[in-house]
């Protein structure tokens, strides 16, 4: 008996469980499916404020998918006005998978052969997306509407633009956190009213700031958390103008020395932003605003010629030759084995030096004006050695170094001459000998 009971109890639970792996089975793929279902359904969601102004899309994947989203949401709107169009003035579009915008963004159809057109949109956000190019009259429609247009949080490698479409509303646009690399002047001369930039967060590795010059009304320019080492162009920024460069890995050197003295004459900073120096080492993580301007140095730098080893003989006349390059100016000299024969200082006009057989020139190539004088930054200049001796022979440097600078990195040039000894016999005796040695050659075999 205890046996029967025993297995009549074990098929129990045995049935038990099979009943309850069952039913697990069974609500596990309800749910799954429901999922499914509302995965699917929720895969893209427009929705319209009780304003009946700002539409919100979420999950957009396709323009397609974009579309009927909207689709479904004018079918259920009962206010004919916003049927008809032009009500809708805000349009936001975020976690969207857009690679491509066209003018399906803007237009789409409802009901039976209804069309709505987005032609008042004054805020277009299209953020946080795979948003790579935006084709040629894409916006068409709102681009003497648009006010504001968002399109941060992208894959944008460069900057919108369109040869048919001028945003001559337009007042900020906001392109932070893409993979822009350049800034030109023609990349924004569709924007002419533009008061608000903002390019933080991008590759940016030049910027023509002479764009500044061309958007009249530009207030606001972010150019902060990018790649930029310089910045082109000497210009002078508007009154109140508000300009973030931080978190960029400027090299301070003589091409941003007027950006520093532009910052000292605006409102600056606005918002806290100071730009750091990353090079040269010596003024690393140094604030550009406290630095004075002689510490902004390009240069020493010096032109090196094919052939710097040269052969003369006694007697010669050799020409050393030295193109420098330094701002601020250089000081140059002339030595021979260390020691210095002249020393040619940074002005224009610098007279001749004559030392013994020794002739320093100087020629200036380029020069700017500083406190009413000529300052020479581009100088040639040479060395001339007269009546070559054998003592002579030697090491001869062109130094060139940056006056007041406390620096050891001073650069140089070096030439060796090699000075031999000329013959004592001149062409003419050389010949007479030769002629004679062959008569007396001639003569002992006559005889």
């Amino acid at each position: 008996m205890d046996n029967i009971a025993f297995i009549l109890y074990k098929s129990m639970m045995n049935t038990h469980i099979k009943l309850f792996i069952f039913i697990i089975i069974f609500y596990l793929s309800l749910i799954l499916s429901v999922q499914t279902v509302y995965g699917q359904s929720m895969s893209c969601s427009c929705n319209l404020d009780t304003t009946g102004m700002t539409m919100v899309c979420t999950n957009v994947h396709s323009l397609i998918a974009y579309q009927q989203c909207m689709h479904e949401q004018l079918n259920i709107q009962s206010d004919f006005k916003l049927r008809r169009g032009g009500v809708i003035t805000n349009l936001t579009i975020v976690h969207h998978q857009l690679r491509s915008l066209s003018s399906g963004l803007l237009q789409f159809s409802y009901g039976h052969n209804n069309v709505y057109q987005l032609s008042d949109l004054r805020y277009l956000y299209i953020m946080h997306g795979t948003l790579r190019h935006i084709e040629n009259g894409a916006l068409g429609l709102i681009e003497r509407a648009l006010e504001y247009f968002d399109l941060s949080n992208n894959e944008l490698q460069h900057m919108p633009q369109n040869e048919n479409e001028q945003f001559s509303n337009l007042m900020k646009l906001v392109l932070s956190n893409n993979q822009i690399h350049r800034l030109t002047i023609s990349d924004i001369r569709v924007y002419n009213r533009l008061q608000q930039l903002d390019l933080s967060f991008n590759r940016l590795q030049y910027v023509d700031m002479l764009l500044i010059n061309h958007l009249k009304n530009l207030k606001k320019l972010f150019l902060n958390s990018n790649m930029l080492r310089t910045l082109t162009n000497n210009i002078t920024f508007p009154n109140n103008f508000h300009l973030k460069l931080s978190s960029n890995p400027l090299e301070c050197d003589c091409r941003l020395r007027w950006l520093r003295n532009a910052l000292n004459r605006v409102e600056y900073p606005i918002y806290h932003d100071e730009p750091q120096c990353e090079m040269p080492k010596a003024l690393a993580d140094k604030k550009m605003v406290t630095l004075r301007d002689e510490q902004f140095v390009c240069g020493p730098i010096i032109s090196k010629p094919d052939l710097t080893m040269l052969s003369t003989t006694t007697g010669e006349v050799a020409t050393l030759r030295c193109d420098v390059y330094s701002d601020p100016a250089p000081d140059v000299w002339w030595t021979f084995q260390n020691k210095i024969i002249g020393k040619i200082i940074s002005t224009v006009n610098e007279p001749d030096i004559h030392a013994g057989s020794y002739t320093i020139r100087f020629s200036c190539l380029s020069s700017y004006s500083e406190q009413s004088s000529l300052t020479c930054l581009n100088k040639t200049t040479t060395l001339t050695i007269s009546n070559i001796g054998t003592e002579h022979n030697g090491t001869y440097n062109c130094v060139a170094a940056i006056r007041n600078q406390g620096r050891s990195d001073n650069e140089y040039l070096s030439y060796e001459l090699h000075v031999q000894r000329s013959s004592s016999l001149t062409d003419s005796s050389l010949v007479i000998w030769i002629i004679g040695i062959f008569l007396l050659l001639f003569l002992l075999i006559i005889l």
